[in-house]
C-alpha cells in the first residue's frame, strides 16, 4: 500500500533526450587546489602510505608549477600529528591560504622554471615525507631558494606558518 502511494505521488519516469542539455566543467580554484593537495599529503603521511600514492601528484604540480600547491607541499612536510588528524577543516586551511596568498610577493617564483631546480625539490621532499628529521633540510632549502633575500628572519611567510598552524 505505501509502494503504491510513493509511486502515484513521487513518481519518476524515465525519459530519454536527443540532445544534450549541457556540460559540467568542473572549476578549480587556487583554494580548492591547495585544499585538496594539503588534504592529501597529510592524509598519506597519517596512513603512512607508500611513495608511489605521492610521485604522481608532486610530478603534476611541479609540471604545471601552481604556488599554492607547492606551498601546500610544505606546509603538509611541517604539520604535527594533530593538524594531520584535522587536516580537512575549512576553516583552518583558509585561514592558511589567505596567509599564504598576502605574503606571495616574497616567493621567487622563477625558481621552478630550471627542471634541476624540480628534481632537487621532488628529492627533498621524499626524503622529508619518509624521515622527520630531514624536514629542516627540505625548510632551509625551501627558505634559501624560494625565499626573496631581503626579509627579515621574523616576517618570513615559512616561520610565520609554523609558529601560526603548527
Amino acid at each position: 500500500m505505501i509502494e503504491n502511494f510513493f509511486k502515484k505521488f513521487f513518481s519518476l519516469k524515465k525519459k530519454s533526450l536527443s540532445k544534450i542539455l549541457g556540460k559540467h566543467e568542473p572549476r578549480f580554484d587556487d583554494f580548492s587546489k591547495f585544499s585538496k593537495v594539503l588534504g592529501d599529503i597529510c592524509k598519506w603521511k597519517y596512513l603512512n602510505s607508500n611513495k608511489m600514492f605521492i610521485y604522481k601528484s608532486i610530478g603534476r604540480i611541479l609540471r604545471e608549477k601552481n604556488f599554492f600547491e607547492i606551498m601546500a607541499l610544505m606546509i603538509a612536510l611541517n604539520v604535527n600529528n594533530d593538524f594531520i588528524k584535522k587536516s580537512k577543516n575549512f576553516k583552518i586551511d583558509y585561514e592558511i591560504f589567505k596567509l599564504i596568498k598576502k605574503y606571495r610577493i616574497f616567493y621567487n617564483l622563477n625558481f621552478f622554471k630550471k627542471t634541476i631546480n624540480n628534481i632537487i625539490f621532488f628529492n627533498l621532499f621524499m626524503s622529508s615525507y619518509n624521515n622527520e628529521n630531514n624536514v629542516e633540510k627540505f625548510n632551509n632549502f625551501f627558505q634559501k631558494n624560494l625565499i626573496k633575500h631581503n626579509m627579515l628572519n621574523d616576517l618570513n611567510p615559512i616561520n610565520v606558518l609554523i609558529r601560526k598552524f603548527t
